[in-house]
């Protein structure tokens, strides 16, 4: 309330003779100042951010919010009871690979630039933390087990508990490396507003991420070539994102199907205008 609003109802309260009038004035100016009038005359210059309807979307926009949660979390408890016995299954199948560990964790950079410990089945040798932070083509280190894990991406579904957590979300911007997010700092901290997820547009576009790698460094070309198109694909998803565009992509993980036509109808210079391979074979020597 500006000083000229509270002295104008102080003023009529204490000039009126009869109270019915002065409090009438008072409740109508008490009711202007909440719709925002006073101020969009300029009185405070602060404008339409105080208006009904910003503070409606505002509501709206975290009622989404609180939804999508609670549904991440209604779907990973559920998934975690119904897989139940494909984790046994998984995790028997990799000790008798090679007797090493069942799970694989690393530090990722999660909302707010908070660091978690993200999981997954382990699909490489137990001392693969040494190597390169990512897979290329023919990777030696991967296990029998966990070339069939990767084929079906299901080394991923320890990431349900990280869902159940709060520490991620079933569809977002994949979790990266604390390094490759200083690399690209503006952009996710616009993504890290929201948790990251375990799959998304960039996930079904790359389902086969070795196939688009070259001689040479294999983490190189992965920053220079590949993440910012990722980025650009979870930039744009963010901004445009629905529920119904969520279930789409969960269901096309989950059926190994790869990222709608739709997706790219934004710009026309977009590289998967062409197909994907089709671009990176011809932009990942350059």
């Amino acid at each position: 309330m500006t000083q000229r609003g509270y002295q104008r109802i102080v003023s009529l309260h204490l000039s009126s003779a009869r109270p019915w009038p002065a409090l009438k004035a008072i409740t109508r100016s008490l009711s202007e100042i909440a719709r925002g009038n006073w101020i969009g005359r300029k009185q405070a210059g602060l404008g339409a951010s105080c208006t009904p309807r910003v503070a409606a979307a505002g509501f709206l926009g975290a009622a989404r919010r609180r939804l999508r949660s609670l549904f991440d979390l209604a779907c990973a408890a559920a998934g975690l009871v119904v897989l139940a016995p494909a984790f046994a299954l998984i995790a028997i199948a990799i000790k008798l690979d090679d007797g090493g560990p069942v799970l694989y964790s690393h530090l990722r950079v999660g909302k707010n630039l908070r660091v978690f410990r993200f999981l997954k089945f382990r699909s490489m040798v137990a001392s693969a933390a040494a190597g390169s932070p990512v897979t290329a083509p023919h990777d030696a280190r991967v296990t029998r087990v966990g070339r069939v894990l990767r084929k079906y991406k299901l080394d991923e579904l320890p990431q349900l508990v990280n869902v159940l957590k709060g520490e991620m979300q079933l569809v977002g911007s994949r979790p990266q490396l604390e390094n490759h997010v200083e690399m690209f700092r503006a952009e996710y901290e616009q993504l890290l507003q929201a948790p990251p997820g375990i799959t998304d547009l960039a996930t079904l576009s790359f389902r086969n991420e070795e196939r688009f790698f070259h001689q040479g460094s294999i983490e190189e070309q992965y920053i220079k070539k590949i993440m910012p198109v990722k980025l650009q694909l979870a930039l744009k998803y963010s901004r445009i994102r629905t529920f119904r565009s969520d279930l789409e992509i969960i269901f096309r993980t989950v059926l190994g199907m790869g990222a709608p036509r739709a997706a790219w109808r934004s710009a026309g210079d977009d590289p998967a205008l062409q197909s994907l391979s089709k671009y990176f074979s011809g932009n990942l020597s350059k």
